[in-house]
């Protein structure tokens, strides 16, 4: 789990399609390395997770997206589950109760909210990481705190 009920989605875009798993509450960027995709209706709306700390946020990813045979397996809709390849709800602006947060992080209510690598939430900018939003809350006892996202 990576996202608790606790959500408040203001602007949330569904134009952005994901070609690798992800868990929801991680931030995703934008991928300019795509290619082959002529089949989508936009080929430039494909997101990824980070790799560095480079690149351009996108949002919060609020799909579970996984890489299963649909031949034998069935998406859970409980879980919000999206195949690899398809459309991703991706929160711009709004707030969520996340876990995907470093070990040794301890978020502080008020101070800025970074992306680091492999999209986790981090309070400081290390070799540029780019401010997404604040954190409204420290973590709680199962390790989640509540992130307010704020892209344009």
């Amino acid at each position: 789990m990576a996202l608790k009920p606790d959500r408040q989605e203001v602007y949330s875009d569904i134009r952005y399609f994901m070609n690798e798993t992800g868990e929801r509450g991680c931030i995703v960027i934008a991928d300019t390395s795509v290619s082959g995709l002529g089949g989508l209706d936009d080929a430039g709306s494909v997101v990824k997770k980070p790799t560095d700390s480079g690149g351009a946020p996108i949002g919060m990813l609020m799909n579970d997206v996984v890489n299963v045979d649909l031949s034998r397996y069935r998406l859970n809709e409980q879980k919000d589950e999206v195949q690899m390849g398809s459309k991703v709800d991706v929160m711009r602006r709004g707030g969520a109760r996340t876990n995907m947060i470093p070990a040794g992080i301890n978020p502080i209510n008020g101070s800025g909210a970074y992306y680091t690598t492999g999209g986790l939430l981090t309070t400081t900018n290390n070799g540029g990481n780019s401010l997404v939003g604040r954190w409204a809350s420290s973590k709680d006892e199962d390790g989640f705190a509540y992130v307010e996202i704020n892209l344009p």
